[in-house]
């Protein structure tokens, strides 16, 4: 099926929030606890916040759709506004997500594709990301897509300590 990839713009927030809130519930509902996920969404999700994101220069939001429908999302840092590297010659993929009803259908490989198309344009080294521990399908994914485990680092979602695959892709 054909994908379409769409930047997103401040009139695209409320959209951002449903398949944000969404994908997240899919994939984190049985292994976080609800009270965990609802702190996480509160801050994650804030109108406020997601506008300032989007108005930003360095980070860029991305809307999938398929058939009309909004079936995932992506969201990529430069620096500044990388999470935690903040090294000039990488892209960072804070979040890509997909509804479970459209994964294993290749648009995962679409949404990479599109990331790794965007670094190279910006002349990028490496793409890197971070996955949760307790998320073996998108570790199994980005494995295959050629990430490599290259640290941990711990975190608090909510109440509770989490820990971070942090993973990286050369792409010179």
């Amino acid at each position: 099926m054909r994908l379409l990839l769409r930047l997103c713009k401040k009139n695209d927030i409320e959209k951002l929030k449903q398949i944000g809130i969404k994908t997240f519930y899919e994939t984190y509902a049985e292994s976080i606890e609800k009270s965990n996920i609802e702190v996480y969404i509160n801050q994650e999700f804030d109108d406020r916040e997601l506008q300032r994101q989007i108005e930003s220069t360095h980070t860029f939001y991305y809307l999938a759709y398929s058939q009309g429908e909004i079936i995932g999302y992506m969201k990529i840092n430069d620096t500044p506004g990388q999470t935690i590297l903040k090294d000039p010659d990488s892209l960072e993929i804070e979040k890509l997500y997909l509804l479970h009803s459209h994964q294993g259908c290749d648009y995962g490989n679409h949404l990479l594709k599109r990331a790794t198309d965007i670094a190279a344009k910006m002349g990028k080294k490496y793409l890197w990301l971070r996955v949760m521990e307790c998320n073996k399908e998108a570790l199994g994914f980005f494995e295959k897509q050629s990430f490599k485990i290259v640290s941990t680092n711990s975190f608090f979602m909510g109440y509770s300590e989490k820990r971070n695959f942090m993973m990286r892709k050369n792409l010179i």
